[in-house]
């Protein structure tokens, strides 16, 4: 089977699905492509990525200038009253003295824009690695997503050949019991030999409802990743092709691998931490202005000569020095050091187990080959085996013994190749993946 990978991530383009009575016929590309315009998780990420645009619109807010307004009202029905010395009127002891008017009036505008902060600046370059962190992600995702459709899809294809298989060689099992059965009733065989082809017919009958079983899981799981309703019927239409192999990566693109990518934005993240630690040592350099107006009287209305009011204005310069955090910064900057030291480590591992993979990937697609060449020529000679027994037996050469084993070997035949063809299918696709080309396609097709 051909895995075209270089349609299946074309989120851009429209595409067509025949329908036909709630009936979806499906390619490899076109189930990727239902699975990334509709799955569920993706578009979680997705939102998840147009939350984090916004975070930023507001952290750079935080940089412009801010402006505030205000107004007021006062009724002082109680005004307070102060003791004054007598002898300012001209009488002896102390008199009391209301000061100030009862009602008042306040308005106001202030404004202030931040000069200087290089923890502003530290938090918008972290926010903005924080965007690509995102990006990756998503696209981790989706690369998770394909993978995973394309293996279902390869495990149902290949589900769905060996039952046509076993259908057939239940076919004949059933003709050749029809055979002894005939023979048995003329006295040339047994009852005991029309018996041992009656069990190799239920074993295989069972073997294909574990088959069925198993489509109808496979599938079950498939419609959950396409999100489709499960009454949904489905046929996939991509049959697999040994003949047509996809040009897989003759080497590990190592700075393709999302996990990779995702894993040294973290160590980029963590450096940009310290940044921001380091800032909160350095002075913010703030500017502001305010300019109000306050107005007095005593009677409750509104009026123009009624209110005695006065206009204020001033403007100035405000600058914060951090003195003593209690060692916060030094705290943090050790907990960050630490922390990056991890993600060291863990490079190193994933770097390893990414060649380990790599490898094995390889080493499998070259040793399933093999396995599908040799197991096609032994189908055949079984194939061939099978059908000269059978000859011989009904002409009464051969034992029923002969013929049981020869259409034994020839189902075991079958299942070895159809093992080998899913096998070398699997590592094709685990090769995409592992050394990063399916990647490579994705942000190619994103572009």
């Amino acid at each position: 089977m051909k895995l075209k990978i270089l349609l299946i991530l074309s989120l851009l383009l429209s595409y067509e699905i025949l329908t036909s009575q709630d009936t979806l016929f499906l390619s490899i590309e076109e189930a990727m492509n239902i699975s990334i315009e509709r799955n569920p998780d993706l578009r979680r990420v997705q939102l998840g990525a147009a939350l984090l645009e916004k975070q930023i619109q507001g952290a750079k807010s935080a940089g412009l200038p801010q402006v505030a307004g205000s107004a007021g009202f006062t009724d002082n029905f109680s005004i307070a009253s102060q003791l004054l010395p007598g002898e300012i009127f001209g009488q002896e002891g102390q008199i009391p003295v209301q000061f100030g008017n009862r009602f008042g009036l306040t308005a106001g505008v202030e404004a202030s824009q931040v000069l200087y902060s290089r923890g502003y600046q530290a938090n918008l370059r972290k926010l903005d690695a924080a965007r690509v962190t995102v990006n990756l992600q998503t696209m981790a995702t989706i690369e998770d997503l394909v993978y995973n459709v394309g293996q279902l899809y390869i495990q149902y294809q290949t589900a769905y050949e060996q039952k046509d298989i076993q259908e057939t060689n239940l076919e004949r099992l059933r003709t050749l019991i029809t055979i002894a059965t005939a023979q048995y009733d003329n006295g040339i065989i047994k009852k005991l030999d029309v018996d041992q082809i009656k069990v190799n017919r239920t074993n295989l009958s069972s073997n294909l409802a574990s088959l069925q079983l198993n489509l109808d899981q496979i599938m079950t799981t498939l419609k959950f990743y396409l999100a489709v309703d499960q009454t949904t019927e489905i046929r996939l239409t991509e049959s697999l092709n040994n003949q047509q192999k996809f040009p897989l990566a003759t080497e590990l693109l190592l700075e393709e691998n999302i996990n990779y990518k995702l894993l040294r934005q973290q160590i980029l993240l963590t450096q940009l931490d310290d940044d921001v630690i380091k800032a909160n040592n350095y002075p913010t350099v703030s500017a502001f202005a305010q300019y109000n107006y306050t107005g007095q009287a005593n009677k409750f209305n509104f009026d123009n000569d009624n209110y005695t009011g006065f206009f204020s204005g001033i403007w100035g310069l405000n600058v914060a020095v951090p003195i003593f955090d209690g060692f916060k910064t030094k705290r943090g900057l050790e907990e960050n050091t630490i922390v990056a030291a991890q993600l060291q480590i863990e490079q190193e591992q994933l770097e390893n187990a990414m060649e380990m993979n790599f490898i094995n990937a390889q080493n499998a697609i070259r040793q399933n080959e093999i396995l599908i060449e040799m197991q096609l020529e032994n189908m055949e000679l079984a194939k061939e085996v099978y059908n000269i027994t059978q000859l011989s037996y009904q002409e009464g050469v051969a034992p029923l013994v002969d013929l049981l084993n020869a259409e034994t070997g020839l189902r075991e035949s079958q299942a070895q190749y159809i093992t080998a063809t899913i096998n070398y299918k699997l590592a094709e696709l685990d090769h995409t993946k592992t050394s990063g080309q399916l990647a490579q396609l994705i942000r190619l097709n994103q572009n």
